[in-house]
């Protein structure tokens, strides 16, 4: 599937823009970089820094790790989805309430980075086991109304992790 054939709905047209960003990296390696990419992202910020929103409606560092995390969470378990269930169905989430709701920004940072970490090291540990033929199983993201294969998701969640560096990067002044 190339990535126009993934967005059918402008609500979904973000997934061209995170598979350009991964282009023909390998995703396993940068879902493994991306723990000390981050570190190096916010490395000498003060805490009120990285809990201050640049914008009102745009999230700050520590809720874009936390976010980070969600993802590796529902990403993980869709992964999962797809690779054991028989007629896999995916549902979207609402990404916006679970920032809020899981209260990332009250936490600090460095804990936010260890848990990701952590996290992080599951979803790195479960991709390396998936087996080539896996690949290509898909289940159906009753949001996007597309079929998604094991290997397009991983293309998806290594694109999101960039997107999301390159926004903290901006905000936080690094190139």
């Amino acid at each position: 599937m190339t990535p126009s054939e993934t967005a059918t709905s402008p609500e979904y047209s973000f997934l061209d823009r995170q598979l350009g960003l991964l282009g023909d990296r390998d995703p396993i390696e940068v879902l493994a970089e991306t723990p000390a990419a981050l570190a190096a992202l916010v490395e000498g910020h003060s805490e009120e820094r990285l809990a201050r929103r640049p914008e009102p409606n745009v999230w700050s560092p520590r809720e874009i790790i936390g976010h980070l995390i969600d993802a590796d969470w529902v990403l993980g378990f869709r992964a999962r989805i797809v690779r054991a269930d028989q007629e896999p169905t995916l549902v979207p989430v609402d990404q916006e309430l679970w920032v809020e709701r899981q209260g990332w920004n009250r936490r600090p940072t460095a804990e936010l980075l260890a848990l990701f970490g952590q996290v992080r090291a599951v979803t790195v540990d479960f991709w390396r086991g998936v087996e080539p033929h896996e690949l290509e199983r898909s289940g159906r993201h009753t949001g996007a109304g597309i079929d998604i294969s094991l290997g397009l998701l991983s293309r998806i969640q290594a694109g999101h992790d960039l997107s999301h560096r390159q926004q903290m990067g901006r905000y936080l002044g690094h190139p």
